[in-house]
């Protein structure tokens, strides 16, 4: 989400400011119209959710958040999860791990 990222640039570009502007309480605004939350009981597609402890960009509790919402739903859904891996997977074990899964996964789901 906005509130638990610093890269703000592309959001308050795109969306024309940040949440906290008075625009954005718009119904119209792209804060009320994109935002994946609000259409999280929408969410069918099977998700396989990576996510590194050290991301400082994408912070774990979005993952989780969008691994439980996939889960409560019944939603196909996995979370692989590195608490030593940032934004990339730059560990070669964990690289193997992650290929493997992810191959596992497109073999399941396409």
């Amino acid at each position: 989400g906005y509130w638990s990222t610093e890269e703000l640039f592309f959001m308050e570009k795109e969306f024309n400011g940040p949440p906290c502007d008075a625009a954005a309480s718009d119904p119209e605004s792209p804060y009320n119209v994109a935002s994946p939350s609000l259409k999280v009981a929408e969410w069918r597609t099977p998700t396989l959710v990576i996510q590194g402890d050290k991301d400082y960009r994408l912070v774990t509790s979005e993952a989780i958040s969008t691994f439980t919402a996939l889960q409560r739903q019944g939603v196909a859904s996995e979370l692989l999860f590195f608490p030593d891996e940032n934004h990339h997977c730059l560990n070669p074990q964990n690289s193997l791990v992650w290929h493997d899964a992810v191959l596992a996964w497109c073999r399941r789901f396409t």
